[in-house]
């Protein structure tokens, strides 16, 4: 998820900056407080000032994400115009026409920018790539593939503390740009608003906001410092996620909404939680669960593994505990599919719901589900296997690779391996 725009190593261009004097402001400007942080009114004043129609697909069509976000693709998409209230494009957008996504994802980066523009929030968003207008795979990228993902450019700031248009440059853990350090640095009041003005958003819910944990710390820690409402800010921090993929976020935020319910009934897969605002799409997702999970029980294997995939597909995290259950199958077919639908699944299921299966799970199915989780490169990887570690760990007093160890030699000392780079690189990701 890399943006090519970051390999520009000099200041703002002059489009941009002749685009984000034509812009307009669609609101009244809020007045800053005496720390210069709007709250929370000022916020949802903004949004609500900021509403605008969801835009329409292509001879009405409704705009539809397929598939995953790595994999997928984008029908009947929408384009985001190149400039507009409060955001510009890069030229690399403009010139690969990367543009296009759902019309909920084009709807919240209009608003978002409006809202921003709205509180004063800097200068204008430099909004990076979205998706090709059929989706598909997109240049250094191993996302942003069906409608569903947006990158934006770190706010920044001059020497002189002065909002600029964002440069795209990586920044480090003090908040500096590494490549011109004299000359930029993070403006956190304005990085802080962003996350803020995206948790505040319910259509469509943000599914996750990937930044580099280094500047997720420095970003929470000056909101913290300027007296920001704890509740805000433990709600933008329910949607920030490691950077597991895609190298490490340090030059942009990565945003991704949740599957629209039309999406998802075209095939769009989560690959991540469902909000808990996301009642008609939470609904749509039991109903169907509750159709798929007479077929788990069928006594053709065949029947019992498509319908575990089928459970995988629509993220349907209702279906964990039977997923679980079918790792015992005698069908080995059934179970080597039931421990690949667990690794799909645990993306989007919540620490409670693994702490409440793991008080279940005998020592050697939780020993499996570990041992598919590290043999496969899946996105989950690197949150599901430090959790399901620990709580077995913590459960049965002993490390449960110790079972694969015990029945394998060899493979259980390179899942060992795996198992402790994958928790080196987590533990230096969230290093607090």
């Amino acid at each position: 998820m890399r943006c090519p725009a970051r390999r520009a190593g000099r200041a703002p261009v002059v489009w941009a900056l002749q685009a984000a004097s034509a812009l307009l402001v669609v609101s009244p400007p809020v007045a800053a407080s005496a720390a210069g942080w709007p709250s929370g009114a000022d916020v949802d004043r903004c949004l609500a000032s900021s509403a605008k129609p969801t835009p329409a697909g292509p001879d009405h069509r409704t705009p539809l994400s397929v598939g995953s976000p790595y994999g997928g693709t984008l029908r009947h998409g929408v384009a985001l115009p190149s400039r507009g209230p409060g955001y510009v494009t890069t030229r690399w957008v403009q010139q690969h026409d990367a543009r296009w996504g759902t019309a909920e994802l084009v709807a919240l980066v209009q608003r978002t920018a409006a809202t921003m523009r709205c509180l004063q929030a800097g200068a204008p968003l430099v909004v990076g790539h979205l998706s090709l207008p059929g989706g598909g795979d997109i240049e250094l990228s191993r996302s942003h593939n069906s409608g569903r993902d947006v990158d934006f450019a770190f706010p920044s700031v001059d020497a002189a503390g002065q909002p600029t248009l964002p440069p795209y440059h990586p920044f480090g853990p003090d908040g500096r740009s590494r490549r011109a350090p004299r000359r930029f640095a993070l403006d956190l009041r304005a990085t802080w608003l962003l996350f803020d003005v995206l948790a505040a958003q319910s259509e469509p819910a943000v599914q996750w906001t990937v930044v580099s944990p280094d500047l997720e710390r420095l970003v929470l820690g000056a909101a913290r410092a300027a007296g920001v409402d704890a509740a805000r800010i433990r709600r933008a921090e329910a949607l920030l996620t490691l950077p597991d993929y895609g190298g490490a976020h340090d030059n942009h935020v990565h945003v991704r909404i949740g599957c629209p319910l039309a999406s998802w009934r075209a095939g769009c897969q989560p690959a991540g939680p469902v909000r808990a605002h996301e009642v008609a799409l939470e609904a749509a997702m039991t109903a169907r669960w509750q159709r798929l999970r007479p077929r788990l029980f069928s006594p053709r294997a065949r029947t019992r593994a498509e319908a575990i995939s089928a459970l995988a597909r629509a993220g349907l995290v209702a279906g964990l505990e039977d997923v679980v259950a079918s790792l015992a199958d005698p069908d080995a077919g059934v179970g080597a599919t039931a421990r690949r639908a667990l690794d799909e699944l645990a993306v989007a299921a919540d620490v409670a719901q693994i702490d409440a299966l793991v008080a279940e799970l005998p020592a050697l199915t939780g020993a499996k589900v570990l041992q598919a989780a590290l043999e496969r490169d899946g996105r989950g990887r690197e949150r599901l296997v430090p959790t399901w570690r620990e709580r077995l760990r913590a459960r049965d007093g002993a490390d449960p690779l110790t079972v694969v160890l015990g029945r394998d030699a060899e493979l259980g000392r390179r899942l060992q391996r795996r198992a402790a780079a994958i928790a080196a690189r987590r533990e230096a990701l969230l290093a607090r």
